[in-house]
């Protein structure tokens, strides 16, 4: 999790990486919402 800009409507990005067997699989969000971002970012994968 990192911010992409500062201030009070700041952005946030999310990396996941979900990893299942031999499998492993990375995904990015951003948003202002952290959990909006996460969710993005499982959904981007």
């Amino acid at each position: 999790m990192n911010n992409i800009t500062s201030g009070t409507d700041a952005q946030g990005e999310v990396t996941v990486r979900v990893v299942k067997d031999e499998l492993i699989v990375n995904g990015h969000g951003a948003d202002t919402d952290i959990v909006k971002a996460s969710v993005l970012a499982y959904l981007m994968q």
